[in-house]
């Protein structure tokens, strides 16, 4: 049975705020995993891995299942309804920072993340319901072959292997530097 066309921008909305939930979860792993070893060392062994698999587990949700959950929403709605979604991530992030990290999180921040709450049902009831063209694997495929996105996967790829490098710098300004952005640049 085929969704019908006026339905298909609940299964776009769907799968963004599911990003958003993979985005938030990834951003948290990551964090816990750089507390794991922040503090005074030497760490044991099973610390270090845990922290390594936490890393490992938030960068791949955050260059993997992220943006597969994204680009396949906008083959549902159309991406002006679903561009704001992205702004969920923040509030998935204060709700379980306490929990995942220890990090009470500020007056400032729940209120940047209600406000955030508010303008995403205020897009879902208001934005754009319809999908002028339905996206298809063949125009994906034309999209991700052409020279312009192999050259910029190719510059982000030799960016980001300067940034983990950096990672394992023993300079611990340069080491959270490059953790950020890890972190940001998916």
């Amino acid at each position: 049975m085929a969704l019908s066309k006026e339905l298909g921008w609940i299964i776009g909305v769907s799968l963004s705020i599911f990003a958003s939930w993979v985005g938030a979860a990834s951003k948290l792993a990551i964090r816990a995993s750089w507390k794991d070893v922040s503090g005074p060392g030497p760490h044991s062994p099973l610390v270090l891995a845990r922290s390594k698999l936490k890393h490992g587990i938030g960068m791949f949700g955050m260059a993997i299942v992220n943006p597969a959950c994204g680009v396949g929403a906008m083959a549902f709605a159309n991406p002006s309804l679903l561009a704001p979604f992205s702004g969920l991530t923040l509030v998935w992030v204060v709700l379980f920072s306490k929990r995942t990290t220890g990090e009470e999180p500020t007056r400032t921040q729940v209120v940047a993340a209600c406000t955030i709450i508010l303008g995403e049902i205020v897009v879902t009831l208001c934005g754009d319901h319809e999908d002028d063209e339905l996206l298809n694997i063949d125009l994906f495929n034309d999209i991700y072959r052409s020279s312009g996105m192999v050259w910029y996967f190719t510059c982000f790829a030799a960016f980001y292997a300067l940034v983990i490098l950096g990672t394992y710098s023993q300079d611990k300004f340069l080491q959270r530097v490059a953790w950020g952005l890890a972190g940001g640049s998916i």
